[in-house]
């Protein structure tokens, strides 16, 4: 009978790593949410989950609110890109009164393409960005590779 009466929350939470600027955790929570010792700040912020098939992971969407401007700040000091370990978590109480999180669901993009207005900003996160990155076709010949010819 108890384990009917247990309520839980689903909130995703998100932790943001850069190599220049360090690393922000964010909590879809009306209150601060504690998971693997770090705790995750309440915030506000919308994720368009990735679609999955059998074959593969699409990108997903970030939006955070940027009403005090200061991830726009970020974004222009640093050139490296941030990976984003983006978690669906489950938050319900024990018998004892412990709170525990747990992750349902875990995956890590890199964030790209940012874009703003006066109060959001938007990533894309690309799962596996190597699927995007062009080679040009080389042909080998007696000019540029002599030995093979």
């Amino acid at each position: 009978m108890l384990v009917q009466k247990t309520r839980a929350k689903f909130p995703y939470i998100i932790e943001i790593v850069n190599e220049d600027l360090g690393v922000f955790r964010y909590a879809n929570s009306s209150k601060d949410v504690a998971f693997e010792g770090n705790t995750f700040t309440a915030g506000l912020f919308s994720v368009t989950p990735p679609e999955r098939t059998t074959t593969s992971i699409s990108n997903a969407k970030l939006s955070i609110s940027c009403v005090d401007q200061t991830w726009i700040d970020k974004i222009r000091s640093t050139q490296k890109r941030s990976t984003c370990r983006f978690i669906a978590t489950i938050i319900y109480d024990t018998d004892n009164d412990t709170t525990i999180c747990e992750a349902i669901e875990d995956n890590s993009f890199t964030l790209t393409s940012a874009t703003w207005d006066d109060s959001n900003i938007s990533w894309d996160m690309e799962f596996d960005d190597r699927l995007t990155v062009l080679v040009p076709v080389d042909i080998g010949s007696s000019q540029n590779c002599p030995g093979c010819a």
